[in-house]
């Protein structure tokens, strides 16, 4: 099981936050802060939050905000490796 008690089997990249993962709003403002803090990651806009559909999606965009090294580390992630 995973920190915040899910299977890892139903964290996936197109597992849906909401349907999937049962996740409701303050969930998901927990996650956000979450990574934040993990990642040191500038704080996530809460429009660009609101756009999370998908585990995926969260990914992306921290990918997006992290130096190169760090950044491939996150294209072995998206391709599942």
């Amino acid at each position: 099981m995973t920190r915040e008690g899910f299977l890892e089997e139903e964290v996936t990249m197109s597992a849906s936050l909401r349907n999937d993962l049962g996740m409701d709003s303050l969930d998901i403002v927990q996650l956000v802060m979450d990574l934040e803090e993990e990642f040191g990651l500038d704080p996530v806009d809460d429009a660009i939050a609101g756009r999370w559909q998908k585990v995926g999606d969260a990914v992306e965009h921290i990918c997006s905000q992290l130096p190169v090294l760090k950044a491939k580390e996150c294209a072995k992630t998206r391709r599942g490796s």
